[in-house]
């Protein structure tokens, strides 16, 4: 009887693999076509080729056609960029990954945060000390005390972990900060700008906004410009002005927003006042515009401080405000309804949303009447307005809400959506130790990380206190998982080790452990199931180790799962 549920359990999951290949098969796109539907917790934007997905805490990515080609085995994952992404372990240790999955650049230290290259180098950064944040005597979450330096493509570590605060390197120089002052250091670590600043932005066509305060209140602060060499080029006696992007006030197509005395103008790069300090508020200038306005009407002027858009328009607030153009499209308030206009003063599209965002791909996501959707840029609503929120396009996709959970959509009219190839496994090539005793498994490595079958571990982990019993719920479809039951033999487990790679595709089996569905991250390869050995050990709560001297996984039932 167990022979026959085994193989009606193995027949069950093959078929529904060949289910989800069929329903990822090419189709063409209408108006938008949705590649994965919305059913993780959190996603990632597309950049170079892949978005980071989380479920349940548990990060992995997608490629274009939607497929998870890296599991979902990692506590953080950050974007790719350059072939190389971030990610991190349960012990918090960070690490860069390849498109396949392989570990690339181990770092030489144990670093709690780790960003992206940027110039060669990546920050890197380790908890210096945790602090309860309370409030009204109640702790509400843990405060964290950083010390971050630099380190190079191979994992050394070149600048040294001594600054509070570091950003990447952008022209050739990082801005660090210490003791809540800042300044700029270069490749080698050496500081070119020595840190005296109470605050100061990256450089942006050749010079940054630096600010020096009057004690500790930030808005008695004036700002000026320095150049590369820490020479202040342009004096400190602006205004101190808050906005929501860092380096909103820096220098764009050679001018720079400057405040005195409640007026917002313009400078150029010697300090030269190229648009009267005359308006209550203004953008950085975009394709030659710069949004500006009075206290109750706003408009656009052009470089020479020309309104080519008379101020008619409501003023607004917030990030909105530095993102008014993009694509050629000007995003503006009329009546409190948001709208499209263009370079001439035509509207495009009726004012009659709730917000706009800003153009990307051609696309900006609108919403109305608390549903979101995309147009294009005739005005034209390409993706309906049914999604709970959404996000821009990048790499011609988009994240979408719906119902809680986030999946992506692409609108390439008439263009295939390409159908699984699925991702290489590689049989397990480490030795596998079960409670000290080499066992020999059917086990493969895909992206780094190692799958085994459940009742070959069901198998060898009975009699022990961590012993689970694998059955197959043909009325519910589900594979049943119960924890301290011994799991009887059918003959057909620990068939000896795998010798060939094979291709494998994502298996999405419904899992209940004790009655309670759970998620494992699961392969298909050669019509069998296999799981993450790390989801099985948390999820049963015996320890699993990785000796990398010695090449060796170690599978312990007398220790709890250790993250």
């Amino acid at each position: 009887m167990r022979k026959t549920i085994n193989r009606l359990l193995a027949l069950c999951m093959a078929v529904s693999i060949l289910t989800s290949m069929i329903g990822l098969a090419p189709a063409l796109a209408a108006n938008h076509v949705e590649i994965v539907t919305p059913k993780y917790d959190s996603v990632g934007s597309f950049s170079d080729g892949m978005a980071w997905v989380e479920l349940n805490g548990h990060f992995g990515y997608v490629n274009k056609a939607g497929e998870e080609v890296i599991p979902l085995a990692y506590k953080s994952a950050k974007n790719f960029y350059d072939g190389l992404a971030v990610v991190s372990w349960y012990d918090n240790s960070c690490f860069f990954i390849d498109k396949s999955g392989n570990k690339i650049i181990k770092p030489e230290n144990d670093y709690d945060d780790i960003s992206n290259f940027s110039e060669g180098l990546a920050r890197a950064g380790i908890i210096a000390r945790t602090y309860p944040i309370t409030l009204s005597g109640v702790v509400i979450s843990e405060g964290r005390d950083m010390k971050y330096g630099f380190i190079d493509e191979t994992g050394r570590e070149v600048i040294p972990l001594k600054y509070d605060y570091a950003e990447d390197f952008c022209e050739g120089l990082a801005k660090v900060g210490l003791n809540r002052k800042y300044g700029f250091i270069d490749r080698t670590g050496k500081e070119i700008v020595p840190l005296k600043y109470d605050y100061a932005y990256d450089f942006c066509e050749g010079l940054a906004r630096v600010q020096l305060n009057d004690g500790e209140d930030v808005s008695s602060g004036k700002y000026g410009f320095i150049d590369r060499t820490g020479k202040e080029v342009i004096p400190l006696k602006y205004d101190y002005t808050y906005s929501f992007h860092d380096n909103a006030n820096s220098f764009y197509e050679g001018l720079a927003r400057v405040q005195q005395n409640g007026k917002y103008g313009f400078i150029d790069k010697t300090g030269k006042e190229a648009i009267p300090l005359k308006y209550y508020f203004a953008s950085s200038f975009s394709d030659g515009m710069a949004l500006v306005g009075q206290y109750d009407k706003c408009g656009l002027i052009d470089k020479t401080g020309k309104e080519i858009i008379p101020l008619k328009y409501d003023p607004y607030l917030g990030s909105f405000r530095d993102n008014f153009i993009s694509d050629g499209m000007v995003l503006l308030v009329h009546n409190g309804e948001y709208g499209l206009i263009d370079k001439a003063g035509k509207e495009l599209t009726p004012f009659k949303y709730n917000y706009v965002h800003p153009f990307s791909d051609g696309m900006a996501a609108v919403r109305l009447n608390h549903k979101a959707g995309y147009i294009d840029k005739t005005g034209k609503e390409i993706v309906p307005l049914k999604y709970d929120d959404t996000k821009s396009f990048s790499e011609g996709i988009a994240q979408v809400k719906l119902n809680g959970k986030w999946g992506f959509i692409s609108v390439a009219a008439g263009t295939a959506i390409p159908a699984p190839t699925g991702i290489q496994a590689t049989p397990t090539a480490s030795s596998v130790l079960v409670n000290g005793e080499k066992t020999v498994f059917d086990a493969y490595n895909i992206g780094g990380n190692n799958y085994f079958k459940l009742r070959d571990l069901a198998y060898v982990l009975n009699g022990t206190d961590k012993q689970f019993e694998v059955t197959w719920d043909e009325a519910n479809n589900a594979i049943l998982l119960t924890s301290g039951n011994a799991n009887p033999s059918v003959g057909d487990e620990m068939q000896g080790k795998v010798t060939e790679a094979k291709t494998a595709v994502p298996a999405s089996s419904k899992i209940l452990l004790d009655g309670k569905e759970i998620i494992l991250t699961a392969y298909n390869i050669g019509g069998n199931n296999y799981f993450n050995l790390r989801d099985i050990g948390q999820a049963f709560d015996f320890c699993v180790t990785w000796d990398d001297t010695k090449n060796t996984i170690s599978i312990d039932t007398t220790a709890g799962y250790i993250k």
